[in-house]
């Protein structure tokens, strides 16, 4: 695969650089975690710029956007699998109230919580 490619883009080459790498294992390993650009890109051993420079490159997204969609996509498997309330869903994320997190989960799925949770 790597005879003469052009180089690549997206989760599998991200995760073979080693930085990206560490910060994509760390996003899928602790979600619920509130991890901000500056620790993000300090566990990938970069800079603030540079680490979101090249994330964006490599997944055509920001660290930050990645996270929240990565835990919108833990929220939905919790509330349509797991049968999770809305409120122990806002808990588990660490969001402020549900309000906030409908928001948010509107926003990254387009669907509200309760819409996902009535199988709409």
């Amino acid at each position: 695969m790597d005879e003469g490619a052009e180089r690549r883009r997206g989760w599998l080459e991200a995760l073979r650089q080693p930085g990206l790498g560490r910060a994509l294992a760390l996003i899928h390993g602790d979600a619920t975690r509130p991890w901000t650009l500056e620790e993000l890109a300090g566990e990938a051993g970069m800079s603030r710029a540079s680490f979101a420079k090249k994330f964006a490159e490599q997944l055509g997204t920001s660290p930050i956007q990645f996270l929240g969609t990565r835990r919108m996509q833990l929220a939905t498997r919790w509330i349509q699998r797991d049968a999770l309330s809305i409120a122990e869903v806002t808990d588990r994320l660490g969001y402020s109230s549900v309000a906030a997190f409908s928001r948010a989960f509107k926003r990254h799925t387009g669907k509200t919580p309760g819409a996902v949770a009535r199988g709409n």
